[in-house]
C-alpha cells in the first residue's frame, strides 16, 4: 500500500469504482427482470459481483451479504484447485454449488464468466443464485434426515456450463434431471447466463475507455482503499479482548443444543475472531463451512464498524478468523449444510455479542436471526407439481435511540417479502391472513419490533419443509433494548398448542388443512403430535427414562397477553427432568434474564452444570434462583468485572469488585497455574466476592493442569465455637484435588460444618425435616426443623472442636489472607438483606513433581489401592464420578415449582 492510489487520478478511481458497482447493479436488474422462480424473481435471494483476474471481490450489487462475503472464496477455489484462469476462454461459463469448493448450501448455485479485452483476461464477473429444488430428500432441497451432503441434492463440481459461449447441453440438462422444478431451474439458470454477458459487456467497455492496465490498478487501488477504512475503523476502537457465546436449539437429529464460542482480539489496526470452543461438527444439515462462517464474520464487522467503508475484499485484510477443525464452524467433508443459515446467523449475532462488550453504543439488541424457510409442494389432482418456496423474515430488537425494525430482513440476507397476491395466482394456496402481530412490548421504553402473522391454506394435497428456529435459548440480550417474541406455527386448529421443535422437519398433509404462523423472532418448531399426545405416549425407542422430554426444548414456552409468562407443556406433572444441555440453556438464560454480564454468565453457568451433573443439586439449580435474585435486586453487581494483579512472584490477587466469585476465580487460575509451574507453588488470593458454588470443581480444574491443589472459602456466620451459641465462622468448605496419571483427580471437598448450609435450605425447599444432628436452634438446642435452623440457629461443626478448629484456619487462609469480609461480617448468602456479603476465596497450586521422585504417580496409586483394596472402601469423589456417569445418560430431575421459578427469571428481560 506505499502508493495507496497505484498512480490513479483519485477522482478517476472513484468513477471506475462507481461503474464497477453499477455494472454489479445491471447484472442484478438482469436476474430480476429474467428469472422464473418466486425465489429469485420476488424474494430476490440472488446476488452479482465483479471480481479481478485473481478472484478478489472488487464490487457487488446491494443484495445478499452472505452470497457476497463468500463468492470470492469460491471462485478462488476454483482457480486454485480445478480450473486455473489460463484455461478459461472467452464465452465461458463456469458453474459449481459444491459446499466445499467455497460454495454455500446446494441450493446456492454460482456461475462466472471471465472478461477477456483484446486477448486479455481482466477480470471476472459473477452471480450466485438461490433455485427452488435441487433435488434431495425434500421439497426446496431442505432435508430433515440429512446426515450428509449425498443426501441433500445434486452437488455440481466446477465445471463449464457454457465452453466458449456454446451452451453445454449435456452438463444443462442431467441438472434439469435431478430437481422438482425443471422449468424454473431453467429460467433461473439462463437469467444467471444473460446477466454474465450484461456484466462481461459493462466491464469491457471500462477496460476498452480506460485501458486494461489502468483498469487493474484502479481494481488494486479499490481494493488498497477499502483496506485503509477499515485498518482506521479498527484502531479506532480500544485494544483488548472479548467473548461471547451463542446456543443453537440443536441440530434436528438430537436433543442438543450447538455451541457457537468467539472470541475477539482487536490489536492496533487489526482484529482476530477466535472461534475455539464451538461445538464439534453435527449430524444435522446446520454445519457450516469456512467459507459461510467468514461470510457471517465479514457481514458482522462490517455492519459494526463500516458505514461508508466500500464492500469488497479487501476489508478483511485485517481480520484473521481461526476455526477449529472438524467443528460445526468448520465442518468436514461430507457433513450436511442444507440448514446453514441456522448456525450462520448465529455466528453473526455471536460476534455482535463480543462486539457489543468493545462498542455497545454501536450493537442494538439482538434480532430474529434466523433465515425463516419453508418449501411446500403441492399437487394437483392431474399430477402436476409445484414448489412454493419462502424465506420469512421477523421483529429486530430495540437499541439506544429507538424502536427495532418491524417485519423486516436482517442485513445478512437482505431478502424481500413475496406478495401473495402474486403467490395465489401461481400457486394452490389461499392466504386467510397476512400482517403484523400487535406489539405488546411498547410499553417498555426500548421496544422490539413487531413481526409478522400468516395464515394460509393449501388448495390440494401437499408436503411441507420448514426450518425454524429460536425455540431454544431465546434471544441473547447484551443492550437494554428488549427480546424479540416467540414464534408460534400451527397446523390445523391455530388454538391447539404445539410442542417445540427440534429440527427442520417435512411433512406430507392431505388437502385442506391450514398453516399458521407467528414470528417474532425465529424460533425453530416442527409440527409434532400436540404436547397431551406426547406426555401420554413417550418417543419409542428413546434411551431417555420414562417421562423425559424427547425435544431438545427446556419447556415450552407460551406467552400470556402480557408476554412476560412461561409454561412447560411436556413435562411430568410430578417433576422436570432435563439434560445437562437444557440445565446450561436454562441456566444461561436465567442469568441473562437478570442482567448478569454474558462474560460473567459463562463461568456461573459452568459450576451450575458440573454441580448438577455430580449429585450436589444443594449447588446446582437449586442455589440459581438466589443467584438471580441477588443480581436482579443489586445486592450482587452481576455486571462486575473482575481486576487482577500480581503483588509479587508467585502470588495472584484478584478483586471480584462485589460481584460473583466464578469470573473471578476463573480470571485468576490461568495466571495461578501459570505461576506454579514457573516456581513450583502459588497462591491465588480472591476478595470482596460473592457464592463460589462447589468449591472441589475449582481445585479439579487446578489439578487437571497437573497440579496439586488447595481451596479455601469462607461464608457468611453460621457456626458457633464450640461452646458458644452466636455463630463466628460461615461453613467454610475446604477441597483438595490431587491430580493422577491418565485418571480423573482425586478430589476431596467438605464443609467445616456436618452438612453444607444449602443442604439444609433444599430441605426447607421441600418440606422435608434434616437429620438430627445438622444443626441447633437459635436457643443452641439440636433441631430436625429446617426454619428454626435458618432463623437464627447454627450449623453443628463436623467432628465437634476439630470441625470448628478446621473452620477457623479456613477462616484465616480465605478471609484474613484475601482481605475479604471475616465471616462475622459477611452479609447472608440466603436474603437480600444488606449489600454484597464481599467473603473470600484463596487457592493454592503446587507443582508436586518439583518435590518427590520421579515415581511419584505410582507411589500415589500403592496408596489409593490399599484402600479401594479393602471391600467396602473408596475413595473420596468416587460417588461423583458415578453421578457423572448417571446424569450424563439420564439427565436431571428438579421438582415443577423450581423449574418455574427459574424460566420466571429467563423471561424477565
Amino acid at each position: 500500500m506505499s502508493d495507496l492510489l497505484h498512480g490513479i487520478d483519485p477522482i478517476r478511481l472513484e468513477v471506475i469504482r462507481n461503474a464497477l458497482v453499477a455494472a454489479s447493479e445491471e447484472m442484478s436488474i438482469t436476474i430480476w427482470r429474467t428469472s422464473r422462480s418466486t425465489v429469485v424473481r420476488e424474494i430476490l435471494d440472488f446476488s452479482t459481483a465483479v471480481f479481478d483476474a485473481e478472484g478478489n471481490n472488487i464490487a457487488q450489487s446491494a443484495r445478499i451479504p452472505v452470497h457476497l462475503n463468500s463468492m470470492s472464496d469460491c471462485l478462488r477455489t476454483i482457480l486454485d484447485r480445478f480450473i486455473p484462469l489460463e484455461h478459461w476462454n472467452d464465452g465461458d461459463v463456469i458453474v459449481t454449488n459444491d459446499p466445499y469448493s467455497g460454495g454455500q448450501h446446494l441450493p446456492d448455485i454460482q456461475t462466472f464468466r471471465p472478461v477477456f479485452v483484446d486477448g486479455r483476461r481482466v477480470a471476472i464477473v459473477g452471480t450466485l443464485c438461490h433455485h427452488v429444488d435441487v433435488g434431495g430428500g425434500a421439497a426446496g432441497s431442505y432435508y430433515a434426515g440429512a446426515t450428509e451432503v449425498f443426501h441433500e441434492g445434486i452437488r455440481i463440481p466446477p465445471l463449464r456450463l457454457v465452453d466458449k459461449g456454446v451452451l453445454n447441453s449435456g452438463v444443462f440438462e442431467m441438472l434439469l434431471h435431478n430437481v422438482r422444478q425443471p422449468d424454473e431451474t431453467r429460467g433461473d439458470l439462463n437469467a444467471q447466463i444473460a446477466a454474465l454477458g450484461i456484466g462481461e459487456r459493462a466491464v469491457a467497455r471500462m477496460a476498452k475507455k480506460y485501458g486494461s492496465a489502468p483498469l487493474a490498478a484502479a481494481m488494486a487501488a479499490i481494493l488498497d482503499g477499502s483496506e485503509r477504512m477499515m485498518r482506521a475503523a479498527l484502531k479506532a476502537l480500544p485494544d483488548g479482548e472479548a467473548s461471547f457465546v451463542e446456543l443453537v436449539d440443536d441440530d434436528g437429529q438430537s436433543d442438543e443444543p450447538i455451541r457457537l464460542q468467539v472470541k475477539i482480539t482487536k490489536t492496533g489496526e487489526t482484529i482476530g475472531l477466535d472461534f475455539a470452543g464451538s461445538s464439534r461438527q453435527v449430524r444435522g444439515p446446520v454445519n457450516n463451512t469456512p467459507a459461510m462462517t467468514c461470510s457471517a464474520v465479514y457481514y458482522a464487522l462490517l455492519a459494526a464498524l463500516g458505514g461508508d467503508i466500500p464492500a469488497n475484499s479487501g476489508c478483511y485484510r485485517a481480520v484473521t478468523v481461526t476455526l477449529p477443525e472438524g467443528s460445526v464452524v468448520n465442518a468436514a467433508f461430507p457433513a450436511p449444510v442444507a440448514g446453514r443459515m441456522v448456525v450462520n446467523h448465529r455466528i453473526a449475532t455471536a460476534v455482535f455479542g463480543a462486539l457489543a462488550q468493545i462498542v455497545p453504543e454501536r450493537i442494538p439488541a439482538a434480532y430474529y436471526a434466523i433465515s425463516y424457510v419453508y418449501a411446500l409442494q403441492t399437487t394437483n389432482p392431474t399430477g402436476k407439481r409445484q414448489v412454493y418456496f419462502d424465506i420469512e423474515v421477523g421483529g429486530w430488537g430495540g437499541h439506544a435511540r429507538g424502536d427495532g425494525a418491524s417485519a423486516l430482513s436482517c442485513g445478512l440476507h437482505n431478502n424481500t417479502n413475496a406478495p401473495i397476491e402474486m403467490v395465489e395466482a401461481k400457486y394452490p394456496v389461499t392466504f386467510t391472513k397476512y400482517g403484523l402481530i400487535p406489539d405488546l412490548g411498547r410499553r417498555r421504553p426500548v421496544p422490539r419490533g413487531p413481526g409478522p402473522g400468516t395464515r394460509m391454506a393449501a388448495r390440494c394435497g401437499r408436503r411441507l419443509a420448514l426450518d425454524q428456529f429460536r425455540a431454544l435459548p431465546a434471544c441473547p440480550l447484551w443492550h437494554p433494548g428488549r427480546r424479540a417474541r416467540l414464534a408460534q406455527p400451527h397446523h390445523g386448529d391455530p388454538r391447539r398448542w404445539h410442542a417445540a421443535l427440534s429440527a427442520l422437519e417435512s411433512l406430507r398433509h392431505s388437502a385442506g388443512g391450514r398453516r399458521h404462523r407467528h414470528h417474532r423472532d425465529l424460533r425453530r418448531r416442527r409440527l409434532r403430535r400436540p404436547a397431551e399426545a406426547r406426555l401420554a405416549a413417550p418417543r419409542q425407542g428413546s434411551r431417555r427414562r420414562h417421562g423425559q422430554p424427547a425435544t431438545g426444548g427446556l419447556a415450552l414456552r407460551r406467552r400470556d397477553r402480557e408476554g412476560s409468562r412461561s409454561m412447560s407443556a411436556h413435562q411430568p406433572a410430578d417433576g422436570v427432568p432435563l439434560s445437562l444441555a437444557q440445565v446450561e440453556t436454562l441456566t444461561r438464560r436465567a442469568l441473562l434474564g437478570c442482567g448478569v454480564d454474558p462474560r460473567n454468565e459463562a463461568a456461573i453457568t459452568a459450576s451450575v452444570v458440573a454441580a448438577e451433573a455430580e449429585g450436589i443439586h444443594s449447588h446446582g439449580l437449586a442455589r440459581l434462583p438466589t443467584y438471580c435474585e441477588h443480581a436482579r435486586v443489586g445486592k450482587i453487581d452481576g455486571r462486575a468485572r473482575p481486576v487482577l494483579d500480581s503483588p509479587k512472584p508467585g502470588l495472584v490477587r484478584v478483586d471480584a469488585k462485589g460481584g460473583f466469585a466464578h469470573p473471578a476465580i476463573d480470571f485468576g487460575l490461568p495466571a495461578l497455574c501459570e505461576a506454579a509451574k514457573a516456581q513450583g507453588i502459588a497462591a491465588l488470593a480472591v476478595t470482596n466476592s460473592y457464592n463460589c458454588g462447589v468449591v472441589g470443581y475449582h481445585v479439579e480444574r487446578i489439578a487437571r493442569e497437573g497440579l496439586l491443589a488447595l481451596g479455601f472459602v469462607n461464608a457468611p456466620a453460621s457456626i458457633a465455637p464450640m461452646g458458644g451459641t452466636r455463630p463466628v465462622f460461615g461453613t467454610n468448605p475446604i477441597a483438595i484435588a490431587v491430580p493422577r496419571a491418565g485418571r480423573e483427580p482425586l478430589v476431596l471437598d467438605q464443609s467445616s460444618s456436618v452438612v453444607a448450609k444449602s443442604e439444609i435450605v433444599v430441605h426447607q425447599q421441600r418440606n422435608e425435616p434434616i437429620p438430627l444432628g445438622w444443626a441447633l436452634d437459635r436457643d443452641g438446642n439440636p433441631t430436625t426443623d429446617p426454619k428454626a435452623a435458618l432463623a437464627g440457629g447454627t450449623m453443628v461443626p463436623a467432628g465437634g472442636y476439630k470441625g470448628a478448629g478446621l473452620a477457623l484456619i479456613v477462616e484465616i487462609f480465605a478471609a484474613w489472607l484475601t482481605g475479604a469480609n471475616l465471616s462475622i461480617d459477611a452479609s447472608s448468602f440466603a436474603d437480600n438483606l444488606g449489600g454484597s456479603p464481599r467473603t473470600g476465596q484463596c487457592f493454592i497450586a503446587i507443582d508436586f513433581g518439583a518435590l518427590t521422585e520421579v515415581d511419584a504417580s505410582d507411589r500415589l496409586e500403592r496408596l489409593f489401592g490399599a484402600i479401594t483394596g479393602q471391600e467396602g472402601a473408596r475413595l473420596p469423589g468416587e460417588r461423583r464420578n458415578g453421578a457423572r456417569q448417571r446424569t450424563a445418560r439420564d439427565g436431571v430431575t428438579i421438582s415443577r415449582k423450581l423449574f418455574e421459578t427459574i424460566e420466571a427469571y429467563a423471561g424477565a428481560a
